[in-house]
């Protein structure tokens, strides 16, 4: 009986589990976006029911000593990493940052490693991802960032309804004293 029940508990936990786990991502494309200007457009077009990722990552040199990432940017005098390019305020918290088809986005806390991530939900339109970095002054720019695009299908509701049934189901036992 105590195998049995076991066996249940070990089952239970298993299907709650699979159907809590986050979604499995898809390399669909990278695409190098240059800190010389100009505009990357991807072939992806989203779907209705996925779930599309866009991973930014690296670092640009922008002259004048700054370095910058998808968000933020370093450079004198202070060389800390900020929402902001210092001795260029008036531009905006806009400058240098990686933008989707042509918007500015929050692509998050300040992460060393120079990566974000943004989560879009496809919703059937054609829309396809443009990116391109935001500068008023490319010449003196070099190298740039890539930006991937993952997909995941959106968890179907059942899935979620079966971890609630398997985690329930743990509950019980645990109240029957069975565990």
């Amino acid at each position: 009986m105590k195998t049995l029940k076991f066996s249940m508990l070990v089952l239970a936990l298993a299907v709650a589990q699979t159907a809590f786990a986050g979604p499995t991502w898809t390399l669909l494309e990278t695409l190098d976006v240059s800190a010389q200007g100009g505009t990357v457009t991807s072939a992806t077009t989203l779907l209705n029911g996925m779930l599309y990722q866009i991973e930014a990552s690296g670092t640009f040199s922008a002259g004048d000593t700054i370095t910058a990432d998808a968000e933020y940017s370093s450079g004198r005098p202070s060389y800390v990493w900020q929402d902001y390019v210092e001795r260029y305020e008036s531009y905006g918290e806009g400058l240098l940052e990686l933008r989707v088809n042509g918007q500015f986005v929050e692509w998050g806390d300040y992460n060393p490693d120079h990566v974000y991530t943004l989560d879009i939900v496809g919703n059937g339109s054609q829309l396809q991802f443009s990116f391109d970095i935001y500068d008023i002054y490319f010449p003196n720019n070099e190298g740039g960032l890539t930006a991937k695009i993952y997909a995941a299908p959106v968890p179907a509701p059942g899935a979620l309804l079966l971890g609630s049934v398997g985690m329930g189901f743990v509950g019980w036992l645990r109240k029957r004293k069975s565990l």
